[in-house]
């Protein structure tokens, strides 16, 4: 098995990053929440309450935040995983 050292620098930059497209995720889902969208770019009515496609997409929005928040975490960990015990870390473990 191939051994490797995590950076803990560089997984803390990788996790800064995703939770900066995280965010963003929810900017944009709040801003189609309060504003709705334009009723010829999707379906009709544009309140989230009234229009099923807009629900939808709302819904993969916060789907995407998730999963961006959880590799978020997942990032944190092995990263502070790695500053604490170097050396430690290698592939499928």
């Amino acid at each position: 098995m191939t051994e490797f050292h995590a950076v803990p620098e560089a997984l803390q930059a990788n996790a800064a990053q995703l939770h900066e497209v995280a965010q963003t995720w929810v900017t944009a889902r709040t801003a189609l929440t309060e504003n709705g969208i334009d009723p010829a770019l999707i379906g009709g009515n544009t309140a989230p309450s009234n229009n099923p496609m807009l629900r939808i997409v709302l819904d993969r929005m916060e789907q995407s935040y998730l999963a961006l928040s959880e590799a978020v975490q997942m990032l944190k960990t092995v990263a502070d995983g790695s500053a604490n015990h170097p050396g430690s870390c290698q592939p499928g473990t």
